[in-house]
């Protein structure tokens, strides 16, 4: 399956970067994009650029990795995807929109930006006319998790995953500072805390985990209720609602 990736920023890089790590043929991977930038990377990983006309005349699946913007001024024909699949990464174009403009196999993905070391997650659409789900799926499995549902769970995806992704480094971010603050170093620092989310996800149950720690009361007793006092709980839900709404306009 030859596949090309029309822009070639975050996303595109992401997914190409993810693909070759797990062995697909950069001699099967075509990109476009105009930016000096996005030519460097995709040389530094083996891959052609080329012209769009070029690319999708090469490819069977074609993956748009661009915003809206770009996406309203790309000069693409019915007729030059008749046969292909289009997969579309933009969030912000809906499904009847993509069909209607391009009349082939669409194909809806969320990816998350962690898909360049595989261990992301992609959420999928497929249009009524899929016809190789199978062979699609598999490659996005190639790059993490994937969760195939319906059009309006692209948006709970993207909320979810793609913008929990930021939402939740942010929150890493904050635990290695303060333990920068407490005295350790940086380095130290990633460390410790890496060790201890890893360590909540692997217990699992996480409210039996709450209150195992903080059974005998003491700090982390004192923690947890410093959390509820400030709705932490209710905020993340609120920033997460927030995004989905706005996914979903």
């Amino acid at each position: 399956m030859k596949i090309g990736i029309i822009g070639f920023g975050n996303m595109g890089s992401a997914i190409a970067t993810g693909l070759v790590k797990r062995g697909v043929s950069q001699d099967d991977l075509l990109i476009s994009d105009k930016l000096e930038g996005a030519v460097k990377r995709a040389h530094a990983l083996g891959i052609n650029n080329t012209g769009t006309d070029r690319l999708v005349e090469k490819s069977d699946v074609v993956l748009l990795c661009i915003d809206k913007s770009v996406y309203d001024n790309l000069e693409l024909t019915s007729n030059q995807l008749m046969g292909k699949t289009v997969i579309s990464c933009i969030s912000d174009v809906n499904m009847n929109e993509l069909s209607r403009r391009f009349k082939t196999q669409i194909v809806r993905a969320m990816p998350t930006l962690a898909v360049e070391n595989n261990v992301g997650i992609t959420g999928l659409c497929f249009d009524e006319y899929a016809r190789n789900k199978e062979e699609i799926t598999a490659l996005f499995e190639k790059l993490g998790y994937v969760y195939t549902g319906s059009e309006d769970d692209m948006a709970k995806i993207a909320a979810l995953g793609a913008c929990g992704l930021s939402y939740a480094a942010y929150i890493l971010n904050s635990f290695i500072n303060s333990a920068q603050n407490i005295g350790f170093s940086e380095a130290d620092a990633h460390s410790l805390v890496y060790r201890t989310f890893n360590s909540a996800m692997d217990m699992g149950d996480y409210e039996l985990l709450m209150g195992r720690v903080s059974a005998r009361g003491g700090v982390a007793s004192v923690g947890l209720e410093t959390l509820e006092d400030n709705n932490v709980s209710r905020l993340i839900d609120n920033i997460i609602k927030t995004s989905y709404t706005a996914l979903n306009k």
